[in-house]
């Protein structure tokens, strides 16, 4: 930062004056003594006075004027900005968002400035952030909440730990080491590797493969929309620009065409709305809206589409899992011809539904209260099983086996 010295050169020497006849005044001692019989000054007389030595220019002896005109011809947006005792940038930016000239700016001052740049900022608040925030906030409150609402004890805290600074431990002990461990599902810095997407990829919420070429990927993200992958990952290229949303809950690939995908948009977690379900049938070249999932007519079934299946025997059999935070607005929706119309067949507040690979008369659909749905009709009516038993949370490997008992019991 550089300060600027705002002295003309002819006012220089003026300065050198004055400070020489003050200091021989001082080293002289000279002492002003008032006038006997001082002329009264009246009220009027001071006003006017006062209002001459504000309005009134400094002027150097070549007669120009110094920084405190507002009305100069030559007026800089530095000179303006020091007269409206703001930052140059910030007049700047109101000069651009007002047009208001820099003589304006410069009498209006400060406070002009400030609300010209605030009354800017206003028109980019999104008037419903405190709605989606409160969503936000409560589920951060209630994300460690139990299936029956209850918060974790402080005992369950302290085991959490425990486990977490155990499995750091087992993190950074070299894969030859004795003592080093197993990393849970397989998971090693030896054995996996980050493979992108790594320009605003977001926090990829899904993952499909071609189902006859391997080396095709397609990744959805709750925030960076559908990517695509022609190398098994190597390299990656945004797919769905062209869609007027980024947030992507869910994608589904058809397993008898590859080029046929659903992307379901919205994700309940973050409280990032979507708009429905869109569909390619050129491996995500382009996309077409399913405008029966539109969210245009007040319909909200549509915000967030958590999963969608099809039918390993109908491609045009589609189940549609919508979570809108409550199970009195959630719902499976169905459709037989390929998305273009949609029923709702179930009031259930889930998290994902599947059809049977082996049966596809059976479909499952896993609840946010730890119960078990299921049809034996293809999806069009649903069951579901009794709430699961609660067993301690250090117990993994029971609490996955127990999760799939029902399924294994009741469609298999």
């Amino acid at each position: 930062m550089f300060k600027k010295n705002f002295l003309t050169p002819a006012i220089q020497p003026l300065r050198i004056v004055i400070a020489t006849v003050a200091a021989l005044s001082i080293s002289a001692c000279v002492q002003i003594l008032p006038s006997p019989n001082p002329a009264p000054v009246t009220a009027a007389a001071a006003s006017n006075a006062a209002d001459t030595a504000v309005s009134s220019p400094i002027s150097n002896a070549a007669g120009s004027s110094n920084y405190g005109a507002c009305d100069d011809a030559n007026l800089t947006s530095s000179q303006a900005a020091f007269n409206a005792k703001v930052s140059e940038e910030l007049l700047l930016r109101a000069q651009q968002h007002s047009g208001e000239t820099l003589a304006q700016l410069c009498v209006q001052g400060n406070a002009h400035v400030k609300a010209i740049l605030k009354g800017y900022r206003q028109q980019f608040k999104n008037p419903d952030r405190k709605k989606y925030n409160a969503d936000l906030r409560f589920w951060l409150a209630n994300e460690d909440n139990d299936a029956n609402g209850n918060p974790p004890t402080n005992s369950q805290r302290n085991t959490a730990m425990a486990q977490r600074q155990a499995m750091l431990r087992d993190t950074v002990e070299s894969p030859t080491s004795q003592s080093s461990k197993p990393q849970l599902a397989g998971i090693s810095k030896t054995t996996w590797e980050s493979i992108g997407p790594n320009n605003v990829g977001g926090r990829v919420r899904s993952l499909v493969i071609h189902p006859t070429n391997p080396n095709k990927l397609f990744a959805g993200s709750a925030s960076g929309g559908v990517w695509t992958s022609d190398d098994g990952g190597l390299n990656w290229r945004p797919t769905s620009d062209s869609v007027a949303t980024l947030a992507v809950g869910s994608l589904t690939i058809d397993p008898k065409n590859g080029d046929v995908l659903y992307m379901g948009t919205g994700e309940r977690g973050a409280a990032l709305p979507g708009g429905g379900i869109y569909k390619t049938t050129d491996g995500g070249n382009t996309w077409r809206f399913l405008s029966a999932t539109s969210t245009d007519t007040g319909n909200t079934d549509w915000f967030y589409v958590n999963r969608i299946a099809i039918s390993p025997q109908n491609s045009n059999l589609l189940l549609a899992l919508n979570t809108s935070g409550t199970a009195a607005t959630s719902f499976i929706q169905r459709s037989t011809d390929g998305g273009n119309t949609w029923a709702r067949v179930a009031k259930l507040f889930g998290y994902d539904v599947r059809f049977d690979p082996n049966d596809p008369q059976n479909a499952v659909a896993g609840l946010a209260n730890g119960i078990v749905a299921y049809s034996r009709d293809a999806g069009l009516t649903w069951m579901q099983t009794t709430t699961l038993p609660t067993i301690p949370t250090t117990n993994i490997t029971a609490r996955i086996e127990l999760a799939y008992a029902p399924t294994r019991a009741n469609l298999l």
